[in-house]
Order: structure tokens, then sequence, then C-alpha cells
């Protein structure tokens, strides 16, 4: 009985003209929540600003402009600060990058960004890229850490939001089945260095690169899907000095701790200069292409200049 019902929902036009008519109900509710002027200032971002445009070539995605109707960065919030969220983000997208930047980003599946060439201990090179997110609920970019062979070795996912806070609420490594082996290879071969560390490393390099205020984390309970989660975020946020705000983050230090190399036993001194070599020259190279891609300060057009944009496109009728 069920399999009929499915095969007739399946091919029922009926079927699909009520779901579309709920569809667009249920999207005409939302939109009657949200603040009317920053909505209609935000439609306009996602019409017109560049890299808007360059996620839009990607079908296979949620443009932006569905951000404030689907789940986005934290459970439970609002549409509202959906909303804010991605405005936001949008705005930083537009103001941080050059337009080859924005290309670069947003380009195929797995080219991104290259950040930096990671020489590995058995003479291989490993690369850090800056892409747009494969899981955009979790944020807008994503910082990936590729092996040798190109296979995804980890990643943290984060979006730039209003008043310069960086919100990391994706990190992630390879799947289950070969996941663990490919972290503990990857991690000898950096002399002990954790793929998250390293990539969180990146993400203090961001913060500095673009004079971001706060560095936020996600904790278990406000996950996206917390149900789904293999580790714990808060425990690697505990360790990384981060503590837990009242709104579902934690708040991570404002610079990485110092290393000192006098607090190591001597045995492991040699792995930890290395180590910390390796972090240290896959910064400078993250830091120096994050310069050779920002835009210029500039200020971002107004809202009303892309209204008489969109006034003149339609001779003039609103």
């Amino acid at each position: 009985m069920m399999s009929m019902l499915r095969n007739w929902r399946h091919h029922s036009r009926l079927w699909r003209a009520v779901r579309r008519g709920y569809g667009a109900i249920k999207r005409g509710c939302r939109i009657a929540a949200l603040p009317p002027l920053a909505y209609y200032q935000y439609v306009l971002k996602c019409r017109h600003y560049y890299s808007a445009k360059c996620l839009s070539r990607h079908s296979e995605l949620p443009p932006f402009s569905e951000r404030p109707f689907n789940k986005y960065l934290k459970r439970g919030a609002s549409g509202r600060m959906k909303l804010r969220f991605a405005s936001g983000m949008l705005d930083f997208m537009e103001l941080s990058f050059t337009h080859d930047g924005l290309d670069l980003i947003y380009s195929g599946e797995r080219e991104g960004m290259l950040l930096a060439d990671i020489e590995l201990k058995s003479g291989e090179t490993a690369r850090l890229k800056l892409m747009r997110s494969r899981f955009p609920r979790e944020g807008d970019l994503g910082l990936y850490l590729f092996d040798a062979a190109d296979a995804l070795v980890y990643a943290i996912t984060f979006s730039i939001v209003g008043k310069g806070q960086l919100l990391i609420s994706g990190v992630q490594g390879p799947g289950p089945e070969h996941g663990a082996e490919m972290v503990k290879e990857m991690t000898k071969q950096m002399h002990g260095l954790r793929p998250k560390n390293l990539l969180l490393s990146a993400v203090y390099v961001i913060a500095r690169q673009y004079n971001l205020s706060a560095i936020k984390g996600i904790t278990d309970q406000t996950h996206i899907k917390s149900q789904h989660l293999r580790s714990s975020y808060n425990a690697f946020w505990e360790e990384s000095g981060g503590q837990p705000d009242h709104c579902g983050w934690f708040d991570l230090p404002d610079s990485e701790p110092q290393r000192d190399v006098e607090t190591v036993k001597s045995q492991h001194r040699s792995a930890f200069r290395k180590r910390e070599a390796l972090r240290a020259a896959a910064m400078a190279n993250t830091a120096r292409t994050l310069r050779w891609y920002s835009a210029p300060v500039t200020a971002i057009p107004t809202p009303d200049s892309y209204h008489a944009e969109d006034m003149a496109s339609h001779g003039g009728q609103a």
C-alpha cells in the first residue's frame, strides 16, 4: 500500500502542484516574519553582488537567497538571525576579495584558492585550500586540507558575519571507513601536527588578515546536526583555550597560545621544531596568498544604487 502511495506521489501532477503551493505559502510566511527593509536589501545583494553570482553557477548548491529559510550555522537560529548572518557574510565577501579571488573560491569541486603547499615528512606535498563550502549550512567558506593523493583529510567550515565575527560551524574529517587511518598518517607526515590544529592556525591567519574582532566555535548542543556528531566540538574548543558564552558558541582566544620548546621534553624537541617550522611556513604562505587576493578597501555600493540599476534595466518601472 505504501509503495503504491509513493508511486502515485512520484507521478501525480496534482501532488506536485499541492507541494509547490504549500512551499510557496510557507516561504511567504517566513518572508513576512523578516524585517522588510533588511530583507529587501538582502535580496538586492543576492541579485547584484559578484560573490552571490559566483555561487549561483553551482546548481547543486543552494544560492545565498535561500540562507534565511534553510538551516544555517546554528541549530534553532531564527529567520532574523540567519538573515543577519547571511547579509554580513555577503558584505564580507564583496569587500574582502578581488574578483579573481572570488572566481578561485567558487571554482570547481576540488580547485579553490591554493593557500599553501605543505612539504610532508615523506617529501610529498599536501595542499591547503580556501574554497566554497561543500556544506553551506555549516558555513559559506571552508579551509580544506588535501593529502599528496588529493584526498580530503580535514575541513573547517565557517562564515564571517556582522561586526567581524568568524563563526566556525563545521569541523570534519574524512569518511568513517578509512578516516582514522588517513588522519593518523597525515599527523605523522606533519611531525605530529594534527590536521585540525593546522586548519585552526589558518583560521587565525584569516582573522588577522581581515582584522576580525572575534572567532567563535559552535557547541555540540547547537550544531546543525548535533545528533549526528562523531566527535566533540566542545572538547576541541576547550583544548584550544575557548570559553563557552551564553548564546551557543565558544569564544576562542584572540591569538593562538605561544608554543615554547622549553616546555617540551628533550627527546621530543626535534619533532616539535619540525612541526612548528611546517606550521610557520604554511601560515606565512597562507597570509601571502590572502594578501594577493584581498580587495582594496572600498565602500560597498548602497542598496539605493542597486535599486536604481534595477529600475533602469526595467525601463524605469519598479
